[in-house]
């Protein structure tokens, strides 16, 4: 279960952030709810998909206020009171998954070094 870059930004401004609040802490918490696989540079894409995301549709749940600080527009803030709940869940459950995933990798990697000790 994949998230989604703006799905997870929406996440992290309506649940956590409710002030506006620059991108790097936006990436770092997309990071440690684990909302979307580890890559070398979060902050950079979180700038870009913001800043992607309000160029190309006037009705972006997101408001720049400049130099990086990121929030949400009226439209973000409607969807959010509405949608609080569905987040939640779905915050819940991306986190068991990753749990899950992580437990596979690892069973995987143990079984893996069995045979190589053969």
């Amino acid at each position: 279960m994949k998230t989604e870059w703006l799905d997870a930004i929406f996440y992290c401004l309506c649940l956590h952030h409710p002030r506006p609040v620059h991108y790097t802490d936006i990436a770092e918490w997309i990071d440690r709810k684990r909302l979307r696989p580890p890559i070398a540079h979060p902050e950079a894409t979180v700038n870009h998909r913001l800043r992607d995301s309000m160029r190309d549709d006037p009705y972006s749940p997101f408001r720049d206020f400049g130099d990086g600080v990121y929030g949400l527009s009226d439209v973000g803030n409607e969807l959010c009171a509405e949608d609080r709940e569905i987040i939640l869940k779905r915050i819940r459950g991306i986190n068991r998954y990753h749990d899950r995933l992580a437990a596979a990798r690892k069973r995987s990697r143990d079984a893996g070094s069995e045979y190589e000790g053969q």
